[in-house]
């Protein structure tokens, strides 16, 4: 091809189409382009060669701007449903529309068998609340058995094996003693909720326990578990026959004013040998709390109240009664029959009885440590003298239904014909709280006082009095108004104390005084005290030197240094319970044994016998330091044995 100048210019344009060819190879490489062939060459479409080779043209994604993508089934793109996006200019990762869990609201998490999450359905939570529902009930127990009230909440119906309905509850309760004892073996039913009986539980299998589980989560008698006697039940509420039957922490409510008898516990008299009672509350019992005719048992922890008789009938031999009480019965405290021999009664109370405290038939009992509150009648009534032993007891008020007339303790019946009546000790100074330490006629103070608790007599608190660096001898340490004003002390022979020194004290350094003034400023007189050893709290008793009428309104009460040689700066003294003792030792009295018994300080003549047998009736010396309080020792007229009564406290016989 020439260019009408014999120039041929073919050769630069095939040169530039292969420029052209390898530029569009380069940019798209494995991609092959055609040249139809001859001397025509035509440079094929690019988007035409594509197309026929199954390139296409990309449309667009469909995907929501910002939208995060996800793979749908048929694989391909597609924009997250949940509305889960991202915003590249501000970074925030938007959702929306995401889908419940399904899960119920205050229900526990647990993993589904396909591996999701779901709710448990039996176990929920309401606040601080669990509730359990639909557990599987215990198999296979012989030995224990759980008894749910109607009351009981659902966590324990969902596990007891006998659910009561609140009427004569008492068959589910006899139906799980019944298993027991079929099974053979001895066992617990544990009572949870408050029940309604309607006729006696019979305990009848050895080594059974009743017991009633705390529902309340507190401490004390009222919080436990309890029966109460459906009305018109009239009918005892326990009987225990078995052997080792045990009774504890339960309530008993025997509801007194809707039944016409009915006990709270008995135990029977040959079968229930080696009974246990303990932490039971029984009260409103027609008849008796308790009524024990079984031997070898024991009691501890029982409170009684308002029982319409008896609130403890004793008819049987070598039990022991610890920490009982008796709290306004109809009748008798503790009622020891006769033939209930060898019993043990440690620490035991009776308040506001109308009978009796304790009323003796049995024989060899000892009875100590108790406490006796307004008895109505005698405090203790020894019918039987054959060697009771009473010690270390306390009486307030003996006589409250009849002033005068009935004993602090009676020793003997018609028969025997003694009555004793004890001494009464009247509180003059309970030394509960801190004295006045400012002179009464004015002038420096001579010592510190303070409350203290370490060595306590009675109460809650003791005195502690310290001297004071500027103490001499004749100065006031300390004086108090009385506990209760304008005593009547007229009668008072003695006056007793428990004492505490830091240091040895000789005869005479300290002395008491008492006085009718409420600010102590004209003591009657002062009465010295003994020689006390260094840290040895000791009972001090001091002879009324001048009894009479000049202590019939005492008010104040004082205490005196008179030689300051041993009780000097710093030394402590602490004093506590400070008591007027009204009556000598004088105070017991013989009544003829009948028409033909004589009566001197030495013998009484049996009648039936004549022969002549010693007796000794009185109260030992209080001032011996080896007794605290009152000894009466005696020998019945008719009987030849002995019946000891040791220490005692007494107070208000008659008042």
């Amino acid at each position: 091809m020439s260019d009408g100048f014999g120039k041929d210019f073919r050769l630069p344009i095939i040169v530039g189409i292969a420029v052209i060819m390898i530029m569009v190879v380069a940019v798209l490489p494995g991609i092959q382009f055609g040249i139809n062939g001859g001397n025509n060459w035509n440079l094929l479409s690019a988007t035409q060669y594509l197309q026929d080779r199954g390139y296409y043209a990309w449309a667009a994604s469909g995907l929501d701007a910002g939208s995060i993508p996800v793979a749908t089934a048929s694989n391909t793109l597609a924009t997250d449903g949940s509305g889960l996006a991202y915003d590249f200019g501000t970074n925030t990762l938007t959702a929306g529309q995401i889908a419940d869990s399904g899960l119920t609201s205050g229900g526990v998490v647990i993993a589904g068998a396909s591996g999701q999450l779901g709710t448990d359905t039996d176990f929920t939570f309401s606040g601080d609340t669990a509730t359990i529902t639909n557990l599987d009930s215990p198999t296979g127990r012989s030995s224990t058995y759980v008894i749910a009230a109607s009351n009981a909440p659902a966590y324990v119906k969902a596990q007891a094996d006998f659910i009561c309905n609140g009427t004569a509850d008492n068959v589910e309760i006899q139906a799980a003693i019944d298993a027991i004892t079929t099974a053979g073996c001895g066992g617990n039913v544990l009572l949870f909720g408050l029940f309604n009986i309607s006729s006696t539980i019979n305990i009848d299998s050895n080594g059974i326990t009743l017991e009633g589980v705390n529902p309340y989560g507190s401490s004390g008698a009222t919080s436990f578990s309890g029966l109460k006697l459906a009305n018109n039940s009239n009918c005892n509420m326990i009987y225990i026959t078995g052997y080792k039957g045990c009774v504890r922490y339960l309530n008993l409510d025997g509801n007194l004013a809707n039944n016409a008898s009915g006990k709270g516990i008995v135990t029977a008299a040959t079968q229930a040998l080696d009974a246990h009672i303990e932490w039971v509350y029984l009260f409103y019992c027609k008849n008796n709390a308790i009524y024990w005719e079984s031997g070898n048992g024991s009691a501890q922890h029982v409170y009684c109240e308002y029982s319409g008789g008896y609130d403890w009938y004793i008819n049987g031999s070598r039990n022991t009664f610890t920490d009982c009480s008796s709290w306004a019965p109809g009748n008798t405290s503790f009622y020891v029959a006769a033939g209930a021999d060898k019993n043990i009664f440690t620490a035991c109370r009776s308040s506001l009885t109308a009978g009796d405290g304790f009323y003796v038939d049995g024989g060899q009992n000892v009875i100590t440590s108790c406490q006796l509150w307004d008895v109505g009648l005698n405090g203790f009534n020894l019918v039987n003298t054959n060697s009771n032993i009473i010690s270390n007891n306390f009486i307030y008020k003996a006589s409250t239904t009849t002033p005068n007339t009935y004993a602090g303790i009676k020793i003997g019946d018609t028969a025997d014909g003694l009555m004793g009546l004890a001494d009464v000790i009247q509180i003059a100074e309970d030394c509960e709280d801190v004295w006045n330490i400012t002179a009464p006629a004015g002038g420096a103070t001579k010592a510190t006082v303070a409350v203290n608790t370490a060595y306590v007599e009675r109460g809650t608190n003791c005195l502690a009095i310290t001297a004071a660096a500027s103490i001499a001898n004749a100065d006031i340490l300390a004086w108090e108004t009385t506990s209760t004003a304008a005593q009547d002390l007229s009668t008072a022979t003695y006056l007793q104390f428990k004492f505490r020194s830091t240091v040895a004290l000789n005869a005479g350094d300290l002395s008491i005084a008492l006085d009718q003034a409420a600010d102590f400023g004209t003591p009657i007189e002062w009465i010295t005290l003994p020689a006390i050893t260094a840290n040895t709290t000791t009972l001090v008793v001091l002879l009324i030197p001048t009894p009479g009428a000049g202590y019939n309104s005492v008010d104040s009460v004082g205490i005196r240094v008179n030689d300051v040689t041993r009780f000097a700066s710093t030394k402590i003294a602490y004093i506590d319970d400070i008591r007027a003792i009204l009556v000598d030792t004088t105070i017991f009295q013989a009544i003829p044994i009948d028409t033909a018994g004589i009566y001197d300080s030495n013998n009484v003549t049996d009648a039936g016998t004549g022969v002549a047998k010693p007796v000794h009736v009185g109260v030992k010396n209080v001032t011996d330091s080896a007794t605290e309080h009152d000894t009466i020792v005696m020998v019945s007229a008719t009987e030849a044995t002995t019946g000891i009564v040791g220490t005692a406290y007494f107070t208000g016989t008659g008042e």
